[in-house]
C-alpha cells in the first residue's frame, strides 16, 4: 500500500504465491484460486504464468473456494471457524465469524443458499440477505469429514464410511451409495499388480485394515455426463451411475489417500499421499502411467485448458500436460527474516539463506544468491556492504553483488540481532564492530538503542509472508543527506526517496487490509 500523507509512506513489497501446502485449487470466471495453509487465496491466470491478485482471507488454513453465482461473490471457509464471502468488483468482504463451533469442512453454494459442513458434526443452510450471513436451518451428522459437490447435488462423506446424498430441503440424506466387499476384494487383487503396498498380501486381511464400518470415506469428487466419480481414502475409486446412484465399478488406483481427482475422456487422473500422480484407463481399469512428485499433493484441478494443476505441502503449484509432461511450477514463498537498504537496492533476507536484491525504484527482483545454510537472522548495511547474520553462527560480509568479502565464526548462539550506528549485537555481551569487522566484547545502552531507534527513518514490518516499509517522512526530512549518510557510510537519503516512489511503478496494488491486486487485473476490471 502506498498511503502517503504528511508524516508516512508506506510501500507494501507482496511475494506471489504460498508460504505453506495448497490445500484447494479452483476455476472461477477465467481465472485459477488457490486456497493455502497460510489463509491466503492466490488468484493467477489460467497458464499459472502470473499471480494477478491475493486475498489475505483467513488466519488459518483454507478449506474451501466456492464462486456464488446469485451475487457475483467468492465463498471461503476455514479452520479459523469463520466464512466469508469476497466481492472481486469492489474489495469488499461479508463475514459470519465463529459460524461453527469448530473448524469448518467446507461449504457449497446451490442455487441462492449455502451449505457448510463443520468439524462440530454441524450442517448449516445460510443465505446472504443484505450483505450480511442468514442462517436459514441445521443438523447434527455424526462424524462428517467431507462435503463434496456434483453439480446440483451435495454429498456428504462421514469417517465411519457413510456416503449419502444430501436432501437440500430438509437436511437429510436422500440416498446412501454402499460398495459391498466382495466388489473390493477383486479390485485389491487386481491392484496387488501395480500398487506396491498390497503385493504379497491377503486381500481380506488389506479390507480389514483399511475399511471403516459403512466403508471407505469420500475425499474428493468429480462427475461426467452420466457418472459420479469419488476418490476416496487408500486409493481406493468408486464409479456410481449418476441416475440410479448405483454402484458401477471399484478399483484401486494407489495405496495411500486420494487427494484429487479429475476426469478427461476415459483417462482418470489422481493424486494421493504417495507423492504420486497417475493416469489410470477408466474403461479397461487399466493402470497408464504414475510421476512421483517432490512432495504430498493436497489439491487437483482439470483447468478448461485441459492441463492439470497439483498443490503440494510444501506450497508449490505444478502444471501438467495430459501425458503427465511437466509444463509450469510456481514455488512456493520463504520468508522474510531481515531487510536493509543500501545506496542503489532494497535488500530482503529468507529464511531459505538466500538473499534478494531489488530494484528499489520498481521492486523488480535483481538478484538471488543463497549465503547462508541456515535462516538468515538479521541483513544490515553500512560502509556499502551488506552484513548478514545467519543461524549458522556466520557473519557474513558482503558487496553491493552479493559477492562475498568475508566471512567471520561465531561460537555463540546469536540472538536478536540489530544495529546501531556502526554496531551489530549479537549477543547480550557481544558485538560487531563494522569498522574493524571484528568481534567483540560489549553491549549497547538502551538509551542510545532507542535515540537510534527514534531517528530511523524506516521501519519495516512482516505481513503474512510480505513486508510493509514505512517511511516515517519527517525523520527524513529532519537530516541533512550528509547526516544521513554519515550514520550508514553511504548514499542513504537518495535511495529512500527512490524507493518512496516505487509503488507507482510496482506490478502490485494493496487495496485495502485483505485485497492486493495486480495493474493487469486491475485493467480487466476496468474494462
Amino acid at each position: 500500500m502506498n498511503n502517503q500523507d504528511s508524516n508516512f509512506t508506506e510501500i507494501l513489497y507482496h511475494q506471489p504465491g504460498h508460504l505453506r501446502s495448497v490445500n484447494v485449487i479452483r476455476e472461477i470466471d477465467g481465472y485459477i484460486f488457490t486456497g493455502g495453509q497460510d489463509g491466503r487465496i492466490c488468484i493467477w491466470d489460467l497458464d499459472l504464468e502470473k499471480e494477478l491478485g491475493c486475498i489475505f482471507a483467513h488466519k488459518s488454513a483454507i478449506t474451501d473456494i466456492q464462486k456464488l453465482e446469485s451475487q457475483d461473490l467468492i465463498l471461503s471457509t476455514s479452520l479459523d471457524l469463520d466464512l466469508r464471502a469476497w466481492s472481486l468488483a469492489d474489495c469488499s468482504k461479508i463475514e459470519k465469524q465463529k459460524a461453527h463451533m469448530s473448524s469448518i469442512i467446507g461449504a457449497k453454494p446451490q442455487n441462492e443458499f449455502i451449505f457448510s459442513a463443520g468439524r462440530d458434526e454441524q450442517l448449516r443452510k445460510w443465505k446472504i440477505e443484505n450483505g450480511d450471513f442468514k442462517l436459514l436451518a441445521k443438523t447434527k451428522i455424526l462424524t462428517m469429514s467431507q462435503i463434496l459437490s456434483l453439480d446440483n447435488q451435495i454429498l456428504i462423506s462421514c469417517q465411519e464410511g457413510d456416503k449419502f446424498i444430501l436432501d437440500l430441503e430438509n437436511l437429510k440424506d436422500k440416498r446412501k451409495l454402499f460398495a459391498n466387499d466382495s466388489k473390493v476384494i477383486k479390485a485389491i487383487k487386481k491392484a496387488s499388480k501395480y500398487v506396491g503396498e498390497f503385493e504379497d498380501k491377503d486381500p481380506h486381511t488389506i479390507l480389514f485394515q483399511i475399511s471403516r464400518r459403512n466403508g471407505f470415506p469420500a475425499i474428493s469428487s468429480t462427475v461426467t455426463n452420466d457418472k459420479i466419480i469419488l476418490g476416496h481414502e487408500f486409493g481406493f475409486v468408486s464409479t456410481w451411475q449418476k441416475d440410479t446412484l448405483k454402484l458401477y465399478k471399484v478399483f484401486f488406483v494407489h495405496g495411500k489417500h486420494i487427494t484429487g481427482i479429475e476426469i478427461l475422456d476415459n483417462v482418470l487422473y489422481t493424486i494421493s499421499l504417495d507423492s504420486t500422480i497417475s493416469m489410470f484407463n477408466i474403461e479397461s481399469h487399466n493402470h497408464i502411467k504414475s510421476i512421483k512428485l517432490t512432495s504430498k499433493p493436497l489439491s487437483l484441478l482439470k483447468t478448461s485448458k485441459n492441463t492439470f494443476v497439483v498443490g503440494l505441502e510444501t506450497g508449490e503449484l505444478m502444471v501438467f500436460d495430459t501425458q503427465l509432461e511437466q509444463i509450469g511450477l510456481q514455488e512456493d514463498i520463504k520468508l522474510i527474516t531481515g531487510s536493509a537498504i543500501t545506496s542503489n537496492n532494497l535488500a530482503f533476507a529468507l529464511n531459505s539463506g538466500n538473499i534478494v536484491l531489488l530494484n528499489n525504484e520498481n521492486l523488480e527482483i535483481i538478484k538471488r544468491k543463497k549465503i547462508h545454510e541456515e535462516n538468515i537472522l538479521g541483513l544490515f548495511f553500512y560502509d556499502n556492504r551488506l552484513i548478514s547474520i545467519g543461524g549458522d553462527k556466520k557473519v557474513v560480509i558482503l558487496d553491493s553483488d552479493l559477492e562475498i568479502i568475508k566471512k567471520i565464526g561465531f561460537e555463540h548462539k546469536i540472538t536478536n540481532p540489530r544495529q546501531v550506528k556502526h554496531y551489530i549485537t549479537l549477543t547480550s555481551n557481544h558485538v560487531l564492530d563494522l569498522r574493524k569487522d571484528e568481534i567483540i566484547k560489549g553491549e549497547i545502552s538502551r538509551e542510545t538503542e532507542d535515540e537510534i531507534k527514534r531517528l530511523n527513518p524506516l521501519e519495516f514490518e512482516l505481513v503474512k509472508g510480505d513486508i510493509r516499509i514505512r517511511i516515517n517522512n519527517n525523520v527524513l526530512q529532519e537530516f541533512k543527506e550528509e547526516e544521513l549518510d554519515e550514520m550508514y557510510k553511504g548514499k542513504i537519503k537518495h535511495s529512500i526517496r527512490k524507493l518512496s516512489e516505487a509503488q507507482v511503478n510496482s506490478f502490485y496494488k494493496q487495496k485495502n487490509e485483505f485485497f492486493i491486486t495486480s495493474k493487469k487485473l486491475e485493467s480487466v476490471k476496468k474494462d
